[in-house]
């Protein structure tokens, strides 16, 4: 089952598997503007999967 949060949801997952993480929002957002980011777009909101996220990064 995919984990799909906001991006600002996704990042304090991060934060809490590792605290001293260089992702931020703007990064997320960044690279789901650049297509590099599979995500979902709900009226305003950009919905993405936590774990692609972190296979991105990996």
């Amino acid at each position: 089952m995919k984990r799909i949060r906001t991006i600002n949801e996704a990042v304090k997952e991060i934060k809490i598997a590792d605290e001293s993480s260089a992702i931020n929002a703007n990064m997320i957002r960044q690279l789901c503007k650049e297509g590099k980011l599979p995500y979902y777009e709900v009226g305003n909101r950009i919905l993405i999967d936590v774990d692609e996220v972190l296979e991105f990064f990996g």
